[in-house]
């Protein structure tokens, strides 16, 4: 028995239900973390006058597509609420970055390593640092077109 209410019940497709709570959805009888939603896309249509819905949620690589919900309301406030959801946790991640930058610390035989972050964070880190030493080596003119290209273009244009 579910002892917390759904924020949302939407019928889609032929009569199958899916349920939002505040940090998973339900569709198919599986349940998908909220945590893990990286993108929402909302579609409407209005075929022979009858208005329809279709939510693609993604969640890393996964892609759940709720296609043919008729209540649109639901399903505006559905997609509302895993945008302010997917934007809010968005900004948390930037800060955990921008956090993660500024506490490095140096842990023996482990250079630059970071205390108290996760791998992923770290990861991102390593990504951010690697991509600001790459734009500094760039020229002016060229912005953020790879040096080769940039040299390639300028020699093929003379």
């Amino acid at each position: 028995m579910q002892s917390e209410s759904p924020i949302a019940t939407c019928t889609y497709g032929w009569g199958r239900v899916f349920r939002l709570y505040n940090d998973y959805l339900e569709a198919n009888g599986a349940r998908h973390a909220l945590n893990d939603l990286t993108h929402v896309r909302q579609i409407y249509r209005n075929v022979m006058g009858i208005p329809s819905a279709r939510l693609e949620l993604y969640f890393g690589e996964k892609k759940l597509v709720l296609a043919g919900i008729a209540e649109i309301e639901d399903a505006q406030k559905t997609a509302a609420f895993l945008t302010t959801r997917l934007n809010a946790s968005h900004t948390t991640q930037q800060e955990e970055l921008a956090q993660a930058v500024t506490e490095e610390v140096e842990i023996p035989g482990r250079k630059g390593m970071l205390r108290d972050q996760c791998e992923r964070t770290r990861a991102r880190v390593r990504i951010e640092r690697f991509r600001q030493r790459w734009l500094q080596g760039q020229p002016n003119v060229a912005g953020s077109i790879p040096r080769i290209l940039w040299q390639a273009f300028q020699f093929s244009v003379w």
